[in-house]
């Protein structure tokens, strides 16, 4: 289970850090335009406000499979297998803290504009930290 959590926290970690280089040159296309740079809202409702070391210790390797996938014969396999495959174009490190797993997720929240509804061990604090942006469940 701590394998498919930071799975999901790594893919859309590694998603935003892959659409936050393009929406750079879209926000400057927009800036041009005279238009709003401020993208809508997105709401997240899954997000996981866990502590670094919930999947084992970090930081933890991960790939960004944009071009390739790794390939198993179970998706169990192909978990483990996607979460050990550091020979990747794109290698991401997990964040070594608690404070730094919640400052980088606030600060990628507040940039694209998302609002999560949020569970896990730092839920309490993470609202306490970012009230407009977090709901509990």
């Amino acid at each position: 289970m701590r394998i498919i959590i930071a799975f999901i926290i790594f893919f859309f970690s590694a998603l935003s850090a892959l659409f936050s280089q393009q929406k750079v040159s879209s926000q400057k296309q927009v800036q041009q335009s005279g238009k709003s740079a401020y993208p809508l809202p997105i709401i997240d409702m899954h997000m996981h406000a866990n502590k670094a070391d919930f999947a084992g210790p970090p930081p933890i390797p991960y790939c960004v499979h944009v071009d390739e996938w790794s390939v198993s014969t179970t998706g169990k396999e192909w978990l483990e297998t996607l979460m050990k495959d550091t020979s990747c174009k794109q290698l991401i490190m997990s964040q070594k803290t608690d404070e730094d797993v919640m400052n980088k997720t606030f600060e990628i929240m507040r940039r694209c504009n998302v609002f999560a509804v949020d569970s896990g061990v730092m839920t309490e604090k993470w609202k306490f930290i970012e009230p407009d942006r977090t709901i509990p469940i």
